[in-house]
């Protein structure tokens, strides 16, 4: 059977609607609707049988994982894993859309296309987020061999997993749609197998591709 992993993007934020770069960035919760959108989602997943719910360090993720559990009735509590982190750019941390195309022009053009060769001070890669995100499945992948695993994380962490684990290119994971509450499967057998993508159990309004891929 091998480990079946549900992946879940975060609820959305007020700063997801205003575009604005969260990062790593604490005390970002939920909005209303990120609220109503994730115990929606979390209604629809009774039936399944986690034996875990492994969360992103952040505030968003960590609401969404709460509100997940409290949904599945989990005694456990749910596992903070800074592999599962958002990208980390200080530098553009709380700055919108715009203002990151005004001041970092060049940088944001090659985030455009190609965001393996972004490179800013104290900022992740690309290839370093694929990096600890993979070591993070493959430890679940041992100790959690043949059950189904809960991770709460972000949209380029679900989107460079699943290119990663696909034998895609990284760059595919800007093509990827993946909302905000939405679920996606893996079954990482010998061949991983993507069961399902970017499913949710609520209609949710078009969002702009910089929300969509910064959270």
């Amino acid at each position: 059977m091998g480990l079946n992993l549900h992946l879940v993007r975060h609820g959305i934020t007020q700063w997801n609607k205003e575009q604005r770069h969260q990062g790593r960035l604490p005390g970002i919760g939920l909005s209303v609707e990120g609220l109503k959108e994730t115990a929606a989602l979390g209604d629809s997943l009774t039936f399944q049988d986690y034996v875990a719910i492994v969360s992103s360090p952040q505030q968003r993720a960590l609401d969404t994982a709460n509100i997940l559990k409290d949904s599945l009735s989990l005694n456990q509590p749910v596992t903070k894993d800074e592999r599962f982190a958002e990208w980390n750019i200080p530098i553009w941390e709380g700055l919108t859309l715009t203002e990151i195309e005004k001041s970092f022009p060049d940088s944001y053009k090659v985030y455009l296309s190609d965001p393996r060769q972004l490179k800013l001070p104290e900022a992740e890669t690309l290839h370093e987020v694929r990096r600890r995100a993979i070591v993070g499945i493959q430890c679940l992948k041992k100790q959690y061999p043949n059950a189904t695993v809960l991770v709460v994380t972000h949209k380029v962490v679900i989107g460079v997993m699943v290119c990663s684990l696909l034998g895609m290119p990284l760059t595919a994971y800007r093509q990827l749609s993946i909302d905000n509450s939405s679920l996606t499967i893996i079954e990482c057998l010998e061949n991983p197998v993507l069961r399902l993508l970017n499913w949710h159990s609520v209609a949710l309004r078009a969002r702009s591709c910089f929300a969509s891929s910064t959270g």
